[in-house]
């Protein structure tokens, strides 16, 4: 039978067979996992307590049962054996780094300490120039676009010398004086250096 033919769901009574085939798995071979988890503990100086380690290695026989296919060529035995080793030394890993982490780490941390910010400099915006502190009033108080700003001729540019017409000023004009004006109200915001 194809995956595609199979049902998605389980009907009740294949969850039955599936859950009596899972306890006739573990009833197989539950002697190995004390005699498995103490020798593991002897040999590999496991700093846990051997409660610990055997329960692991219960939790690996589950995992076993549950997982255990024949399709997958493994013999019963040799699946729930290494599934219970795998568990016990996946236990001893997760201990050992636990471990090693609360020794690396001080009986007591420091105090945090509290840095002062240096007093803030007073921001005025007459320290700028006035095409570019007109600029800024313009975009931020206003919510003017740059472009607005440069097709409106609100820079104040002078009359071209043969016409009585404005001279507009570009885009890329306004967003240069923009950021001069950052520019320069950003070094004005910078603490000194003693």
């Amino acid at each position: 039978m194809e995956n595609k033919d199979r049902p998605l769901l389980t009907s009740p009574k294949r969850q039955r067979a599936s859950v009596s085939h899972q306890e006739a798995f573990i009833g197989r071979h539950s002697q190995i996992v004390e005699p498995m988890a103490r020798k593991l503990a002897w040999q590999l100086h496991i700093q846990l307590e051997i409660e610990d380690v055997i329960q692991s290695g219960w939790l690996g026989l589950v995992r076993a049962a549950a997982t255990y296919s024949a399709a997958r060529g493994a013999t019963e035995r040799f699946w729930a054996w290494s599934t219970i080793r795998h568990e016990i030394l996946e236990r001893h890993r997760d201990a050992r780094i636990w471990s090693t982490c609360r020794q690396e780490l001080p009986e007591e941390l420091p105090a945090p300490t509290v840095v002062e910010a240096p007093e803030p400099t007073p921001l005025s915006l007459e320290s700028l120039p006035p095409i570019e502190r007109k600029l800024i009033r313009l975009i931020y108080e206003e919510g003017r676009s740059e472009r607005e700003i440069g097709r409106q001729h609100l820079l104040g540019s002078a009359p071209h010398p043969k016409s009585h017409r404005r001279i507009g000023v570009s885009c890329s004009r306004v967003r240069q004086i923009h950021a001069s004006a950052l520019g320069h109200l950003k070094e004005a915001m910078e603490p000194r250096a003693a």
